[in-house]
């Protein structure tokens, strides 16, 4: 499969409008407000977007006034064949922009042809006849390959824990990062004993953080201080909140009975225990697996990110509103499901203690142990340990609207372990802000549930930015 990035470098704009074999100026030889030869055409921001498969792209394109007149926009699109033949669509075409209006959409077409090739670029040409005859615009994009199964990042990975500090069963990761005088933690759930670690950093090292009770880490247990939840995965939620989220297969002091849950600790408490404020029991609204093959991994998504990308409510058969689900905070939950591979999303209620499911998808493997939504970029990466030879997979919310999977979380592309990662038991992964990028790189965590070699963190890095 393939998959368009949009130009590096800014994607708006066109050459001013001038006579054929010209580019004229921005005055365009006179006139006032409004006359034709001030118009020129150039590509929106919306253009950039991404695609795979095959099918219809929509490139946004804008006038830089309202047409007096109707402007027939031509269009070429123009790129490289491949030894598997040709990746995108060569094509030519045209459109109308109707008088007093500014927008259209270039649909370009896209086919893949299942071969593995490196980047590509193609070149999308606009020139305008009738009322603005002369002006043109570039688009650049750089096609990737999806067959492709590279790890996007660099290859070398390093433990970053000090030897024996968490033993096995290192389960779940979420990255904290810091604020003010707050230094950035790594939040990490073992899943028997059932413990949540404050982890932070010294120098290169990451420990257990040694005071307020966190240097063994903190018991967890059920609402009423009873049990023992198998915690495998943990997130965040709003960051200025105190609040973690852990999901959970069963409780390791009844067994071999599952009990799908999600429940909220609030890390402020002090001892050397926490019992969980809330318990949201998914277990009848999930399928049925076995008391190991239950929830493994959570992650949450922030409405916002939500709502300007379109998501599909598939409850409601219509996009997602947030105003549908009271008292939910400000963002949904992503649950994966060991046995199945898949991943629910519920909006939780933190008043009534109810919660809707609002829509599910593949994660890309047939087991899902890990979740990490990328804040930044809009990416959910999902997981699988050593039982999917450490591969990962990105999914993005579908943006192209002709698109049948429009609003959906699709996956862009699946990807091997590092070359520098051996196939460990690595049940999680968590993902740092574009914010602490040093040299248009950031970290990515991995947690090994079976401490090899006695560490159980791993780090990585990754390009900043959008990885397609």
């Amino acid at each position: 499969m393939l998959a368009l990035a949009a130009c590096a470098t800014a994607c708006v704009g066109a050459t001013s409008p001038g006579g054929p074999g010209g580019s004229g100026d921005d005055d365009g030889g006179g006139g006032g407000p409004g006359d034709p030869a001030q118009l020129s055409v150039g590509f929106t921001a919306a253009s950039a977007t991404t695609w795979e498969g095959t099918g219809s792209w929509p490139i946004d394109l804008t006038l830089s006034a309202p047409a007096p007149a109707a402007v027939t926009i031509r269009y070429t699109v123009a790129g490289t064949a491949t030894s598997g033949g040709v990746d995108h669509g060569l094509a030519a075409g045209t459109l109308t922009i109707a008088a007093g209006q500014r927008t259209a959409r270039v649909l370009v077409p896209i086919v893949d042809d299942a071969a593995v090739e490196p980047a590509e670029t193609v070149q999308i040409t606009l020139a305008a006849d009738g009322a603005i005859p002369g002006a043109i615009a570039t688009h650049t994009l750089t096609i990737l390959d999806n067959d492709d199964r590279r790890w996007p990042g660099d290859a070398t990975i390093a433990t970053v824990d000090p030897a024996a500090a968490f033993g096995q069963n290192l389960s779940g990761l979420a990255y904290e990062p810091a604020a003010g005088a707050r230094p950035a933690v790594l939040w990490a759930v073992k899943n028997d004993p059932s413990l949540l670690y404050r982890v932070e950093r010294t120098g290169a090292v990451w420990a257990p953080a040694t005071t307020d009770g966190w240097a063994a880490g903190k018991a967890l247990h059920y609402p009423g201080g009873l049990g023992s939840p198998d915690a495998e995965g943990v997130t965040l939620a709003e960051l200025t909140s105190t609040a973690v989220y852990v999901a959970t297969e069963r409780d390791n002091n009844v067994g071999a009975t599952s009990r799908l849950s999600v429940l909220r600790f609030d890390t402020a408490a002090a001892g050397t225990a926490l019992t969980a404020t809330h318990e949201w029991n998914l277990t009848a609204d999930l399928p049925a697996v076995g008391p190991n093959l239950g929830l493994e991994a959570i992650t949450w998504i922030p409405d916002s990110a939500l709502v300007a990308r379109g998501f599909y409510d598939a409850r409601l058969a219509a996009p997602y509103d947030p105003g549908r689900y009271p008292n939910h905070g400000t963002g949904l939950f992503a649950v994966g499901l060991e046995g199945n591979g898949m991943i629910y999303v519920y909006a939780l209620d933190h008043v009534g203690g109810g919660f809707q499911r609002v829509a599910s998808f593949a994660s890309g493997h047939p087991a899902v142990m890990g979740l990490a939504f990328d804040r930044d970029s809009g990416n959910l990466w999902t997981a699988c340990d050593d039982t999917c030879n450490g591969e990962l997979a990105i999914l993005a919310i579908e943006a192209n609207p002709l698109s049948p999977s429009h609003g959906r979380f699709v996956n862009r592309r699946t990807s091997d372990r590092p070359t520098g990662m051996p196939n460990l038991n690595n049940e999680d992964v968590a993902v740092v802000p574009d914010a602490e990028c040093v040299a248009n790189r950031k970290s990515v965590f991995w947690t090994d549930d079976g401490a090899t070699g006695g560490h159980a963190l791993r780090l990585g890095s990754i390009p900043c930015g959008p990885t397609f």
